[in-house]
């Protein structure tokens, strides 16, 4: 279960004044895998946040994360971590190891330690704990539990007022 105020907060601290793009990560017809991808497709019209669906190739798009000159950078993707189904965490590049990440693991530790180096940004793997079971199909019930509290929480980041830094 996610504590949705905590999950406010850290979404708020992440994003609050800065240019923020959020990258979807996770292949959409392998259960919660999908996940990443799933919040994405769901925030891509956002005015507030650069949203990219990156499904299982999210090392394709630095070029245009790169052009959004971002202040953060979220990665959102299924972490295998040995928590409950649906639980979130926040982790930085060097806090990957001994993490299990869906079957992007080989990438994203040296993609996020790029982006950091390209981009001079705050680079954060926003993980959601995946169902054991789960790995085809559509979302277990408790990770699309956690991406509608997501969505409300990204929804609500993106009336927060952000710097201009033209």
């Amino acid at each position: 279960m996610v504590c949705a105020m905590t999950l406010q907060e850290r979404v708020h601290d992440l994003v609050s004044g800065n240019v923020t793009v959020l990258l979807g990560i996770g292949h959409p017809w392998r259960g919660d895998d999908g996940v990443g991808t799933a919040l994405a497709q769901q925030l891509v019209d956002s005015k507030d946040f650069h949203v990219l669906v990156c499904e299982e190739v999210p090392e394709n798009f630095t070029g245009p994360v790169r052009a959004f000159h971002p202040q953060t950078i979220l990665l959102v993707d299924a972490v295998d971590a040995g928590a409950q189904p649906g639980d979130v965490l926040f982790l930085a590049a060097d806090e990957l190891n001994g993490i299990g990440v869906s079957a992007h693991h080989p990438s994203l530790r040296p993609l996020m330690s790029y982006l950091a180096q390209e981009t001079g940004a705050q680079v954060v793997l926003l993980g959601i704990q995946p169902h054991p079971d789960a790995k085809a199909g559509p979302l277990s019930t408790e990770v699309a539990e956690t991406l509608q509290v997501l969505k409300a929480v990204f929804s609500e980041a993106a009336d927060i007022p952000h710097k201009d830094i033209s």
